[in-house]
């Protein structure tokens, strides 16, 4: 029994599609970390008033740029559904150094709402993803073998384009977060916000 290699995909190709893989790792978690983790821009005060009533003006703010999926008063907590975008190439990677071309990219943002005195903070993150579907099935293809025992799971066979798709992190989007935090002082009246890393 051998592994299966395409002829022009040598080692290193492989190596260069596995580290490519990994870049955003240094952000830190997924969304399903706990809340105060990674980084948050802000924060913005309301002044007096109460979490419930914060929470749905902060809703109505995100709203401009993002569906909103979850909006937890209770949680002091908001966040949305993904939204695509396409990025020119920031040339992060070495293939997009090499041949520029578009990326499909996505930002997924929340809000995070703790108590201030009688009234609340508030403070934003958005979240940058890159679709890395293609460099995935690459690498996959350098680890499989030839051999019959695979099952159409295994192979991908049977699976939906939406299924096969992976989204790794980007980063932070600060000039995202830097907007919504701007809308939410008009709204709210509160001083400059300043950045927790």
């Amino acid at each position: 029994m051998h592994r299966r290699t395409a002829a022009w995909a040598s080692p290193a190709v492989a190596a260069v599609v596995a580290a490519e893989l990994t870049v955003g790792c240094e952000s830190s978690g997924r969304l399903g970390e706990p809340i105060a983790a990674g980084h948050w821009s802000g924060p913005v005060r309301t002044g007096p008033m109460g979490r419930a009533e914060a929470t749905r003006v902060a809703r109505t703010v995100l709203s401009q740029w993002f569906s909103v999926e979850r909006a937890d008063a209770a949680a002091g907590l908001i966040e949305t559904l993904p939204v695509e975008y396409t990025d020119a190439g920031s040339g992060r990677k070495l293939s997009e150094t090499i041949v520029p071309r578009p990326v499909p990219m996505r930002r997924v943002a929340r809000i995070r709402i703790d108590r201030d005195g009688n009234g609340q903070r508030l403070w934003v993150q958005v979240r940058r993803q890159r679709l890395d579907t293609a460099d995935h099935q690459m690498l996959r293809q350098h680890r499989d073998s030839d051999s019959p025992t695979q099952t159409p799971i295994e192979t991908g066979a049977g699976v939906s384009a939406g299924q096969r798709q992976v989204w790794s992190d980007a980063g932070y989007d600060r000039p995202m977060e830097g907007q919504i935090i701007q809308s939410l002082q008009e709204r709210f009246g509160g001083p400059a916000a300043t950045t927790r890393p």
